[in-house]
């Protein structure tokens, strides 16, 4: 129907020009006919134009919600062991953001694919009716460019897949830097992630320039290209049919066919051009639509095949003949499978039992814990009909799920209550009795806000023996039958931990009935359990029994411990000392904060300068100088219709009746004369060098602008990822990493592709609109003043609307960060959500926050068409006033009918003008809010200070021990300065001041190990020799310390590869710690890590981060209790390890383990965040081991 209208218009325009251009008195009233015609069309065709715009873009948005949420559910649906060798939390977050985006935009596309082809058969009919068999010569110049465009489309589809692969590298490489944020900047690796993170953009944007350069060919600029031809096109067109019709069929021109040509004209090359990216949208939806059929393609855990109903009273647990393995039949790094003598791996166990697994590391007590939830591949007894589940539970357990808690103890952003409630319905006696079985209660009084303190992403604020007290918590007060405990005892020393076995095992599970499967190498406490599974290195039962029948086997020997496992601080702001905790309120920022108004200048300068303010003039000056090449040519076209010819070219009348001459009714003869045809080739030549002026400046113009938009992205990005990895620890404790991840993504993307796009929209309409009002003006002065009154009204309608719908924008750009920081933890908290049975409460609060989201982006759409629907309507009333000041212009007095032709056809495109300039002005004002959320990050985030250059320190050795939360991990805060040192002073050497020494000089004294290893994907090497420069001298010094200089010489020396790599020099240190079993099992050292390092097992990270940190050479090492995961043998290689490669290197260690003590030059015993004694081991030999009370805990 908008067509319809559209078109009917057009026909109008010819009949109204035809009166102009005749002059004749008795047809002068046909006039203000057409002139009202015109009016009307124009009205009904505003009209339908904003339902068919309001109700397409509401379906849409329907669309949207549908698609994420079917995304969200999915998620919740596949293990863990098919998820995390496909997709990384990156790939996760550009589905539900980009893809997403693109399969939306198929809607309108699809609408926009048929009205087009309607649009063109019309339009060439028309043309046809106009000017005759001349037409087929513009259809076969634009149909030239048909194949052209088609080719674009397929290239920049191809580049488009390439570019989404590229982006969820990118994500999944930010992802994982910002889960270890806290190791990457103590570590001083901020510049080798940066560079890491750069070198994927870089990709990526090779391929988002290939979208405005093809690199293989000529380097010509895709965008561009399609830039130069929708703006070239029209007039290449008109030089095609006006000079067949002149030259070859010897028709003479007139204005009314001149200029309602040129409209048909426009109305033809609009659907030719846009063809190309409506098709570029299909396909591009059909890239991200594969995409994200390959992740709904993946299997889901189907809990009626893995379980089914235990038979009998009193039983709670049968796994029969069933294996757990992490291999789907594909190559994996990790293959654990975990097999029972018998095929049986456990029996029936009733209610009220405790088994313990135990084993070296590596050898799959996790993945047996993770089997029993579902999250690994399960394979039954080829030989026996497996029909209802090798896993036999109670339906309860089916039902209502497990208690989990995983040794990377999952929290989510909230307040610690909000956390051990995690949904359920609050008690006052369960919870009070599970705050003094995790001995929180002494934590909680300490805190601000007491339970409702909150705390940040993945517990940062807590300690580590905080978080996994309150991981245990939850899983307590969720009272579930079958507990599966993965090592919770490693962040905790020896008094707690003794407390936790006796209240919360012991007393809170076992004497109610519930079923405990614990994983752990701290085996003193298993003394007490019903049964003990001891695993070897490939994950078979190799023994199982009662507890005195287990632990004394010579497979495995523990020491007794003295201190429990240490606290890792994750922010020193949260410290168990009453005295850090006198803040009135939390640190963390539970809104995001935003500018309010219009787009501020400065946010315009900003990208301005990250185009570069010479290539701003230079795309300015281009985009004026076409313009003005456009007006001339069409000036030019004016006269030729009014001097052409010897007559004035007027159209012939065949008589009065208004039948004969109704526009398109019939085209009549009108031949030109013999005389004429010299002043007919003079106009045509000046004409086709004009328009050759003006493709030439398109053609700059397309070129710089596409140049300008791929360096500002290129730019902004880069401060940003530099900005964010150099901003202070204690910010990154402030803000979730769903902002940051949202800047990163969204905004990122808004700036690679949709600002560039809005803001060529924007120009292009402002210098039309302009060249179309100085000839209109021109061509009819008494439009003048309706012209500026007009633009008044304009101007308030942009002011009022301009301030909503930046507001409104922005709300749409906060409402993601909550969005993506919900989908960040359900990733990070995949297995404890779906352990528990809370599938159903984090989708509704997904699609709470989704509904946020779609508030504020209804929001916008109701904006946006606000303003259409009364733009459209403005433009009637111009394309009104055009038409009835023409009229009455000439019955004023003469006006050359071409110039008054040319006004008209002007004044037409000067409603879509009005309306494009202004929409595409407040579209680029607010894509720009992406930019003043990207400045805002650059300019506001505090950076971390520097002063001066790096010193030296000698050896010494130091362990500190103490309880949980006694702030030894605050030591190791304060010595990297992750946090500001308010008063005292720390000094090395006893003369060096930490605060006189650049920060970056300070980190790369010390060496970090801590308790939560990290590493990132890519292949085990790359995690060995991050950031370190393995040179000659370097690997020759450790050889020699290493007592491996026969080595060197029995191999031939250095070559070209240790020189690298280092990789001889870490398979043989890999060698002398008794590993090398290990580094054939995993795959060697190209072997691949997944994001995370999932497809390893929690002490093989470890491993490789011991690897990495003695080939780093640190002049000081922290061990902040990093072999709390580890076996005893694999313990006491490392340190053994340690002490060989770099035997004059400080340690300082948070210890637990009683013999290691004799090794240290003196040892400090922290309580409550002060030093309670410092001394010599010998001192400490008689340490205090008793449990102490829950109020001391």
């Amino acid at each position: 129907m908008v067509r319809m209208w559209f078109f009917t218009r057009v026909m109008f325009l010819e009949g109204l020009t035809a009166v102009i251009e005749l002059l004749i008195k008795k047809i002068k009233s046909y006039g203000y006919i057409f002139a009202s015609l015109m009016f009307i069309t124009s009205f009904f065709s505003a009209l339908c134009d904003f339902n068919f715009n309001f109700y397409v873009n509401k379906i849409s948005l329907a669309i949207r919600c549908a698609t994420v949420t079917a995304l969200y559910d999915k998620l919740l649906q596949i293990p863990v062991c098919r998820l995390s060798k496909k997709f990384s939390s990156g790939q996760l977050i550009n589905f539900m953001s980009t893809d997403v985006d693109r399969i939306v935009n198929f809607f309108n596309s699809f609408h926009a694919l048929w009205s087009l082809i309607f649009k063109l058969g019309i339009a060439l009919y028309l043309l046809y009716k106009e000017v005759g068999l001349a037409f087929l010569s513009g259809l076969g110049a634009a149909l030239l460019m048909v194949p052209l465009n088609l080719w674009i489309t397929f290239k920049i589809g191809n580049m488009s897949a390439k570019i989404m692969n590229y982006k969820d590298q990118r994500m999944r490489l930010i992802t994982e830097t910002m889960r270890a944020i806290r190791t990457v900047k103590l570590s001083n690796w901020e510049k080798y992630f940066e560079e890491r993170i750069d070198k994927m953009r870089q990709k990526e944007l090779k391929y988002l320039k290939g979208r405005k350069y093809l690199d293989a060919i000529c380097r010509k600029y895709l965008d561009a290209i399609c830039v130069y031809l929708w703006a070239s096109a029209p007039v290449l067109i008109t030089i095609a049919i006006l000079s067949t019709y002149t030259l070859i069929m010897h028709e003479k021109l007139t204005a009314a066919n001149v200029f309602t040509s040129l409209s048909l004209i426009n109305i033809l090359i609009s659907p030719l051009n846009a063809l190309p990216w409506v098709l570029l949208a299909i396909v591009e939806a059909y890239v991200s639509n594969k995409r994200i059929k390959q992740f709904f393609d993946l299997e889901n855990i189907d809990l009626h095949s893995l379980y089914s109903l235990i038979q009998g009273e009193g039983k709670m647990l049968e796994i029969d003949n069933t294996t757990f393995t992490w291999n789907d039949g594909n190559h994996s790094v990790k293959d654990i499978q975990i097999v029972g003598k018998q095929g049986t791996i456990i029996g029936v166990i009733g209610p009220g039992t405790i088994i313990g697994v135990i084993g070296p590391v590596g050898s799959g007590k996790s993945t047996l814990l993770l089997g029993i939830l579902g999250e690994t591949e399960l394979r039954t007894d080829p030989t026996r009909l497996f029909e209802h589940g090798a896993i036999k539970i109670p339906q309860r357990c089916i039902t209502e799920g497990f208690a989990y808690v995983g040794h990377d103890c999952w929290l989510k952003r909230g307040s610690v209550k909000e956390n051990i409630l995690c949904g359920t319905e609050y008690q006052a006696n369960r919870y009070n009795s599970v705050i003094r079985a995790t001995a929180l209660d002494h934590d909680i009084e300490k805190m601000p806000n007491k339970d409702e303190y909150i705390i940040g992403d993945e517990g940062t604020t807590l300690s580590g023996g905080q978080k996994a007290r309150l991981a245990l918590a939850r899983a307590l007060y969720q009272d579930e039958d079958i507990y599966l405990l993965d090592d919770p005892f490693a962040s905790l020393d020896s008094k707690v931990s003794k407390y936790i076995w006796e209240n919360c095992i012991e007393k809170l599970l076992k004497n109610r009935g519930k079923l405990v499967i614990i994983a752990t190498h701290h085996t003193e406490y298993l003394t007490t359990a019903d049964e003990i599974i001891m695993l070897n290195i490939e994950g078979k039962i190799i023994k199982n029994g009662k507890p005195e029948d287990v632990l004394t086997t010579d497979e495995m020997k523990y020491d007794v411990m003295i201190n429990g496992q240490q606290t890792i601080t994750i922010s020193t702001n949260i410290q168990e000392d009453e005295t850090l905790f006198d803040s009135p309120e939390p640190v963390i920022k539970s809104e995001e904060e935003s500018r309010s108004g219009t787009v501020k200048i400065g946010v315009y300068k900003s990208y301005l300068k990250a185009t570069g303010y010479i290539l701003s003039i230079l795309i300015g000056i281009s985009i004026g100088m076409m313009q003005i090449s456009k007006n001339l040519s069409d000036a030019w076209l004016s006269k030729w219709t009014v001097n052409g010819t010897m007559d004035g070219n007027l159209t012939v009348l065949p008589n009065d009746d208004m039948n004969e001459w109704y526009p398109l009714s019939e085209r009549k003869e009108n031949p030109i004369k013999d005389d004429e045809w010299d002043r007919t080739k003079y106009f045509l030549f000046i004409y086709i060098i004009l328009v050759l002026i003006n493709t030439i400046l398109t053609l700059i113009r397309a070129f710089l602008f596409a140049y300008g938009g791929i360096l500002s992205a290129k730019h902004l990005h880069k401060q940003l990822l530099s900005t964010v990895l150099k901003s202070k620890i204690s910010w990154w404790d402030e803000t979730p990493w769903g902002r940051v991840v949202n800047r990163l993504c969204s905004d990122v993307y808004t700036i690679d592709d949709s600002l560039p796009f809005q803001l060529n929209i924007c120009l292009a309409s402002l210098v039309n609109l302009i060249g179309a009002l100085i000839l209109t003006s021109f061509a009819l002065p008494l439009l003048i003043p309706f012209i500026i009154g007009l633009f008044i009204v304009y101007y308030f309608i942009q002011r009022y609307y301009r301030f909503t719908t930046c507001e409104v924008k922005r709300l749409t750009s906060i409402s993601l960060s909550p969005l993506y920081s919900h989908i960040t933890d359900t990733v990070t908290g995949l297995i404890t959500i779906r352990a528990h049975r809370f599938v159903e409460r984090f989708t509704e609060l997904l699609r709470s926050k989704l509904e946020n989201n779609l508030i504020a982006q209804y929001s916008n759409l109701a904006a946006s068409q606000w303003l259409s629907v009364r733009l459209q309507l403005l433009g009637t009333f111009m394309v009104s006033a055009v038409s009835f000041m023409a009229v009455l212009e000439i019955r004023l007095h003469y006006v050359e009918s071409g110039l008054v032709g040319l006004a008209i056809a002007y004044a037409l495109s000067m409603n879509n003008l009005l309306n494009s300039l202004l929409c595409s002005f407040i579209e680029t004002e607010k894509e720009l809010v992406a930019v003043e959320r990207v400045v805002d990050y650059i300019e506001d985030i505090p950076k971390e200070e520097t002063n001066h250059e790096k010193e030296q320190v000698d050896k010494l050795l130091v362990a500190i021990i103490g309880r949980t939360g006694s702030g030894k991990s605050s030591i190791f805060q304060a010595l990297t300065r992750a946090h500001l040192i308010e008063t005292g002073k720390i000094y090395i050497d006893q003369t060096i001041d930490i605060l006189s020494l650049d920060l970056k000089a300070v980190r790369s004294i010390f060496g970090y190990v801590t308790q939560s290893p990290f590493i990132f994907s890519g292949t085990i090497r790359e995690n060995f020799c991050v950031n370190s420069n393995v040179t000659d001298d370097l690997i020759i010094e450790i050889i020699n310390k290493a007592g491996l200089t026969e080595w060197l010489q029995r191999v031939g020396g250095l070559n070209a590869e240790v020189v690298e790599g280092g990789n001889d020099l870490i398979i043989e240190i890999i060698n002398k710690a008794g590993l090398t079993e290990w580094l054939q099992r995993v795959g060697g050292l190209n072997a691949e890590v997944v994001e995370g390092g999932s497809n390893f097992s929690f002490g093989e990270k470890q491993i490789i981060c011991f690897c990495r940190l003695i080939l780093s050479k640190p002049k000081i090492i922290l061990i902040d209790e990093a072999t709390a995961h580890l076996d005893d043998q694999t313990h006491q290689v490392l340190n053994k390890l340690l002490r060989e490669i770099l035997p004059t290197t400080t340690v300082i260690s948070i210890m637990h383990r009683l013999s290691d003590l004799s090794e240290f030059d003196f040892v400090i015993e922290m309580s409550n965040g002060f030093i309670h004694r410092i001394g010599t081991p010998n001192l400490f030999q008689k340490f205090d081991t008793r449990p102490s009370s829950s109020s001391d805990s």
